[in-house]
């Protein structure tokens, strides 16, 4: 190999050195140029969101008002049923009786009156269980009406009916008492309710064709 093969060697091996150093000296310009174009972008103008009115959402405590109301319901179905099965247990006991079904040794023989028995019991704790449900229901339905302003603080029905719900040795007359009284205050609550609505009293009007029942809205 002659000096001139080895000198163009050289100079081809220069040149390619040359054009790597030169990339690897201009790429970090470009990515500065990238770089400098991307900040010198106008950020996007962000349109203002069209709010919508929002509607007039119902007070929380007409909420509460009627969700007391619904439990207040709930425990008067419960009493409603236990006297039922009560009053039904008592017609078993006394049809048993009177077709000779008097021992309570066989289920098979005497099932009129054990059945009304497991009636009546079942009854009696429907009944004793719905009233202080009922009270329960009627003391948070007046307390949302509080919270509304539209009755003022204290409810001396709502504890009565409350005291009157628990068990005692005089339940046969304290529970029905508290249903009577929760009751009263529940419709003493519903015409501050329908006031407050704009609801009118139904009126009861009489004439020669018999008796008529309006209400306005």
């Amino acid at each position: 190999m002659t000096f001139k093969d080895n000198f163009n060697r050289i100079v081809v091996w220069m040149r390619l050195f040359l054009v790597l150093f030169g990339f690897l000296i201009s790429a970090p310009a470009l990515a500065t140029e990238v770089s400098e174009d991307a900040t010198n972008e106008k950020p996007a103008v962000l349109e203002p969101e069209i709010t919508k009115p929002i509607a007039s959402e119902t007070p929380l405590w007409e909420f509460d008002y009627e969700r007391g109301r619904n439990t207040a319901r709930l425990g008067t179905q419960m009493g409603t049923a236990g006297v039922i099965a009560i009053v039904t247990g008592i017609g078993l006991i006394g049809a048993g009786i009177a077709n000779g079904q008097e021992g309570f040794e066989s289920f098979s023989e005497n099932w009129m009156p054990l059945s009304g028995m497991m009636l009546g019991f079942t009854g009696i704790l429907a009944v004793q269980v719905g009233a202080p449900v009922a009270a329960m229901g009627t003391a948070k339905s007046h307390r949302a009406l509080v919270d509304g302003r539209q009755a003022d603080r204290g409810c001396g029905s709502c504890v009565l009916a409350v005291v009157l719900s628990v068990p005692n040795p005089l339940s046969l007359i304290s529970l029905p008492v508290s249903y009577t009284v929760s009751s009263s205050q529940r419709r003493s609550d519903q015409l501050r309710y329908h006031r407050y609505k704009g609801f009118s009293s139904p009126k009861v009007k009489m004439s020669r064709r018999g008796v008529g029942l309006s209400w306005q809205f």
